[in-house]
């Protein structure tokens, strides 16, 4: 975790009550979506 933000990313999924692994590729997810929202 690089920044606060994946943190509290990482931080609802596990909340969620998913995975770890289920989080990490949620928060990728979610990071992707973000980059292609900015890169526009």
């Amino acid at each position: 975790m690089s920044n606060p933000q994946e943190y509290a990313l990482y931080q609802r999924a596990k909340q969620m009550g998913v995975s770890d692994s289920t989080a990490k590729d949620y928060i990728r997810t979610v990071i992707i979506q973000a980059q292609k929202i900015h890169s526009k």
